[in-house]
């Protein structure tokens, strides 16, 4: 297993690095500028009348509704960087539970990836699904070799 510590701690500073991008965007998504000067703008472009409240408290549902799903997203973000760096942990230290997980990760995203290439071709979509086959082809090696 000692000669394969560089792999997989590659392979776990990837890990990493997708962790931090993802909390990163968490972080962006719950601290994002409130929509209130975009109702705003909306309401006076469609003149609404501020004395009537029916069609500023739609909008305002909008907004809550806009922010509740965004929290929503932002949870699920932070859950996929919590699952990231668990196996950047693990990997680093060349846990075996570690390097069944990173191969299962790995494979889960090779059917989108592919479809995504499929529906649009471009370098880094093609260049993505090759960097993740090939971490899912050496985990899985490495799973097959215990």
């Amino acid at each position: 297993m000692a000669k394969h510590r560089l792999g997989l701690r590659s392979i776990a500073l990837f890990d990493g690095a997708k962790a931090l991008l993802a909390l990163t965007a968490a972080t962006g998504m719950v601290l994002h500028q409130r929509l209130q000067p975009v109702i705003n703008a909306l309401a006076a472009h469609l003149h609404l009348n501020p004395a009537n409240d029916r069609p500023l408290a739609i909008l305002h549902a909008i907004e809550a509704d806009a922010s509740a799903h965004l929290r929503l997203l932002a949870l699920g973000v932070v859950t996929y960087a919590a699952m990231r760096l668990l196996e950047a942990v693990g990997l680093w230290q060349t846990k075996p539970w570690a390097v069944w997980l990173g191969a299962v990760s790995a494979a889960i995203y090779l059917p989108f990836e592919i479809a995504a290439l499929v529906e649009h071709p471009d370098t880094l979509t093609a260049s993505l699904l090759c960097l993740n086959g090939v971490v899912a082809y050496y985990l899985a090696h490495r799973v097959a070799a215990r």
